[in-house]
């Protein structure tokens, strides 16, 4: 098996951890923001809980994993599928679902049925939602020249306590609807079925970077969504320890202030910051003015030790940041 694209925390995410770093804690949005944040840290860690089912099947040589695939439909819209497992005979779909408590599938109104001690909540039906990437799957397929494989989908849940239930005469759909510790049973079932190869192992390597060559990243601007403004963000370098932007550089080192520890960090993560806040470019000025720093030698040693590509001559210089999720 090969890993040929690792899940890495979503962009989306990532923004909303630092929207809720530098927004001041007496925010009116504050709140709000804190619980769609969240929502994305449950979902990414369901998300994550299945890799390790799916690192169960490394014996399958042909067998190639695509998490996080974002893809163009041929509609226009954009498609994403949380992980993809490819090999030369099928293609599996897995669509995780981080829930608790217990939950019902109604296939007559088409709708999951969340129920808890105190409340009950109705949500969308998640067997559409895969039947839907099933069908932007193929058709991405048919429109890029690629062998059609046979296509097969599951709904994935990530909590090992929630409980499934549907009535008696729709008991089938509890084999689209799974908990994760069955994943390995059932990708098993696929990858075992002796059938000939639609696809040699090659060909399956040519789809598979074709399918990451086209995957596209969400651009996630949480500032213009939420309607925040940029000076309504904290300025400063951030310490982790005390969650004050006190950080300063003390006899070549970068150190808190309030709290006294080591934050070497500190400059790279408000370059982070910015990029996910602001703009993926900035200069000199600009690093300065987020950062609070004075000096515009040292915002030009950590802009040219971080951001190696730019454009324009010193003074006029605009860097671009690198980001990454890892």
């Amino acid at each position: 098996m090969h890993i040929s694209k690792p899940r890495t925390k979503p962009v989306k995410l990532a923004a909303l951890e630092a929207l809720i770093r530098r927004l001041p804690s007496n925010h009116p949005k504050r709140s709000f923001i804190k619980q769609e944040l969240n929502k994305r840290e449950l979902g990414f860690r369901g998300e994550r809980s299945i890799d390790y089912y799916i690192d169960s099947l490394s014996s399958y040589e042909d067998l190639s994993v695509i998490h996080d695939l974002r893809l163009r439909g041929t509609n226009g819209h954009f498609f994403q599928i949380d992980s993809l497992l490819l090999s030369p005979t099928v293609l599996i779909i897995l669509e995780v679902k981080n829930l608790s408590g217990s939950l019902y599938l109604n296939p007559l109104t088409q709708q999951l049925i969340r129920t808890s001690s105190s409340s009950e909540e109705i949500l969308p039906y998640p067997l559409l939602q895969t039947q839907m990437q099933k069908h932007q799957l193929k058709e991405w397929l048919i429109s890029h020249h690629s062998p059609l494989l046979p296509v097969v989908d599951y709904v994935v849940i990530s909590d090992p306590l929630t409980r499934l239930i549907s009535d008696s005469s729709n008991q089938h759909l509890m084999s689209k609807m799974i908990h994760d510790g069955r994943l390995p049973e059932m990708i098993r079932k696929h990858l075992n079925k002796t059938s000939t190869p639609f696809m040699s192992a090659q060909k399956i390597n040519e789809l598979v970077t074709k399918l990451i060559r086209s995957n596209k990243e969400v651009l996630s601007n949480v500032c213009d969504e939420y309607k925040i403004h940029i000076n309504e963000l904290e300025r400063g370098l951030f310490c982790p320890h005390c969650f004050s932007f006190s950080v300063k550089r003390d006899y070549g080192l970068w150190k808190c202030k309030q709290c006294v520890k080591p934050v070497n960090s500190a400059p790279l993560q408000a370059l982070n910051d910015y990029y996910l806040l602001v703009n993926p470019t900035l200069t000199n000025r600009d690093f300065r003015h987020f950062t609070k720093l004075t000096s515009p030698q040292l915002a030009h040693s950590i802009l040219k030790e971080h951001c190696t590509a730019f454009t324009g001559t010193l003074k006029s210089r605009t860097y671009t940041i690198p980001f990454s999720t890892h």
